[in-house]
């Protein structure tokens, strides 16, 4: 779908919509609702705040809670001309250390010259505040005058899931460039209903409906943990027929809700079933259609997309109502030789096991497949994901601007011109949405075989997502000793794919001082053999 003008981030503020807005889920179950028109009149009394207390054109820091103050604060300072820091939210349950080490890399690196603060709201020791009206205390008249600006629209934080967290530097261009070609490539219109329970800190997720005025209704992330029954009834009883949510969502859904307790509910007008996040499998979209295709749900609606921070736009995406493409290739060639191998036994394959390709790269997005030599994989063959053309952001916080391509870390293929994504190149992956380190998968393994004399885990297998563990040995072990231990692993990580290798001992590559060369273990036993 194709469309006259560009979607911008702060556009909507000139002509706000009085028949729709944001929806926010209550304790008490009900919806706290807030038009189009009332937000912008009050963004446009923020902006006002903002430059009477010369915070305008500043790097502002503001905490990501689910609420219409974030958002005010949020596109008051991008009105005004300034630089965006969403500090990510603690919600209860979450693991608090490790929350407040990605805040202290947030601020430290970010270095925001003031932090929002309103009555009751979360203070940052040693950090200025800038304490401004909470939405309430804010008149909801006039017109936002917007400023235009050469600095970054945004900084957003990495999750550092896979190491130290970066800041990506946005420019205003960028980001509205991704909000147009997001809106021009999943149809989204002012028509569409969205139901959301991303959170709100990842501002890219959070601007696409805002920007194309879609009537949203809002849920924290704890919210659709403990009832995910009313995120799915935002489409069932509520007309919604977008969003776009983490693929461990749909498997919460699928393992909480029994379709018979949602009475009353038809999914036949959910037409974006957007999926981000780990590798998909024929298996999930399986599941989900098998538990809700019986209220009308379908599978063309699922719309699996990859992205990444470091991206201003969607990478790769499936259009809706195409079928999602499962992978059908042989793993092509790569011209690497194997390391020896003893003994194998790989996972039983069965069509539920194919991997979900991602889509075609959008319009303006170049995708490579690089092999560890530098050289470009041929058509099927496994290798790191390169992404360039006008998918990029400008660059890391401190750092120099991205250059032509940009490595991402990741493991896929390109097959008939869709993107198949298998997970993660790095000493830490994701594993059915569990953060796995390595030599923590290692140890666990050992135990399981003390028969090895040594034990690498790396990520992917030769045939798709999940685990290859290498194991050196003098001998090679018995099929049924193979195959015992293989189902043993797979349990340990919830039941995920693995291949089980034997090799000699030294077949396990090492650095001068014994460490494993994951990397390189990675291309000898993962990639030669795809």
């Amino acid at each position: 779908m194709k469309h006259a003008s560009a979607v911008t981030a702060t556009g909507w503020l000139h002509e706000p919509r009085a028949d729709a807005g944001l929806h926010f889920l209550r304790e008490d179950d009900t919806w706290r609702y807030l038009t189009y028109e009332d937000l912008a009149g009050r963004v446009a009394a923020m902006a006002e705040v903002l430059r009477d207390q010369g915070l305008a054109g500043r790097r502002l820091g503001m905490v990501g809670e689910t609420s219409e103050d974030f958002i005010v604060q949020y596109f008051a300072t991008l009105a005004t001309g300034g630089t965006c820091i969403p500090i990510p939210f603690y919600l209860q349950g979450q693991d608090r250390p490790t929350h407040d080490r990605l805040v202290a890399a947030v601020l430290q690196l970010a270095r925001p010259y003031r932090i929002f603060g309103t009555d009751g709201s979360q203070a940052f020791e040693g950090w200025p505040v800038a304490s401004v009206p909470s939405y309430g205390r804010l008149p909801a008249v006039g017109q936002v005058r917007i400023t235009d600006s050469d600095a970054p629209a945004i900084v957003q934080f990495t999750s550092g899931s896979t190491g130290v967290p970066k800041g990506v530097r946005m420019s205003r261009s960028r980001l509205d460039a991704g909000l147009t070609s997001a809106r021009d490539w999943l149809g989204i219109s002012p028509a569409d209903r969205w139901a959301t329970w991303m959170p709100v800190w990842l501002l890219k997720a959070l601007t696409r409906p805002i920007a194309s005025q879609c009537d949203t209704m809002c849920m924290t992330s704890m919210q659709f943990v403990q009832r995910p029954e009313r995120w799915l009834r935002c489409f069932g009883e509520l007309g919604c027929t977008i969003t776009i949510a983490a693929a461990l969502g749909y498997h919460h859904a699928v393992n909480t809700v029994p379709p018979e307790t949602l009475t009353g509910c038809r999914f036949g007008g959910w037409r974006v079933a957007g999926v981000i996040g780990e590798p998909l499998r024929a298996a999930d979209l399986d599941g989900f259609v098998n538990a809700f295709g019986q209220l009308g749900f379908r599978r063309r609606a699922f719309c699996p997309i990859y992205g990444m921070t470091e991206a201003s736009r969607m990478i790769a995406a499936t259009r809706p109502e195409e079928e999602p493409v499962a992978f059908g290739g042989d793993g092509g060639s790569t011209q690497l030789g194997p390391g020896p191998v003893l003994a194998e036994m790989p996972h039983p394959m069965a069509p539920a096991d194919r991997m979900i390709g991602a889509g075609r790269p959008l319009t303006g997005v170049l995708v490579k497949i690089r092999l560890p030599d530098g050289a470009e994989a041929p058509e099927g063959a496994l290798g790191e994901v390169c992404v360039g053309g006008e998918a990029l952001a400008d660059g890391y916080e401190d750092d120099e601007d991205f250059g032509e391509w940009l490595p991402t870390g990741d493991v896929g293929c390109l097959h008939d011109g869709v993107l198949f994504v298998f997970g993660r190149l790095v000493d830490s992956f994701q594993i059915r949405g569990s953060l796995v380190l390595a030599e923590r998968a290692e140890t666990a393994v050992q135990r399981a075989a003390p028969e090895a004399s040594s034990i690498v885990v790396v990520p992917n297998r030769a045939a798709g997502a999940g685990i290859t563990v290498v194991a050196e040995s003098s001998q090679p072990w018995p099929t049924e000793r193979i195959d015992e231990v293989r189902r043993t692993v797979s349990d340990l990580f919830n039941k995920t794919e693995v291949d089980l290798l034997i090799v000699a001992p030294g077949g396990i590559p090492r650095t001068a001082t014994g460490k494993p060369r994951r990397k390189e273990c990675w291309a000898r036993y993962v990639l030669a053999r795809s």
